[in-house]
């Protein structure tokens, strides 16, 4: 007799805001779940995306990678969907409780949606 075991992972839509005249989204609680996409509103102002992570809910870093490089995503073109371990090999924002989005200063309330998953 074989067993067949299944892992099923579940996946949740997280949304942030980076007010007007902010750089950094509200703090958002992901349970360290990976984030593995990132949406990108048309309404949202710069090229490039970084993460602070933080286990407290109080205090936030920046995600580095193994080479003490800052993690980083960008994309010229707005209205789409990042796939975050595309660039990295993995889905290197994970094993955190609270994470921030940073981006360029908004010239309006910009609403980022964040794909989060168990796996």
């Amino acid at each position: 007799m074989s067993l067949i075991t299944e892992t099923v992972s579940r996946c949740e839509e997280l949304t942030v805001t980076i007010l007007d005249t902010e750089t950094t989204s509200n703090a958002i609680y992901v349970n360290c779940f990976s984030i593995i996409r990132l949406y990108l509103p048309s309404a949202f102002v710069g090229n490039t995306i970084e993460f602070l992570a933080s286990m407290d809910g109080t205090t936030f870093k920046s995600l580095y990678d193994g080479n003490n490089g800052k993690i980083t995503f960008g994309s010229n073109t707005k209205d789409v969907w990042i796939d975050l371990g595309e660039k990295y090999g993995t889905h290197p924002v994970c094993g955190f409780n609270y994470i921030k989005v940073v981006g360029g200063t908004q010239t309006a309330d910009v609403e980022l949606k964040l794909i989060a998953t168990t796996r």
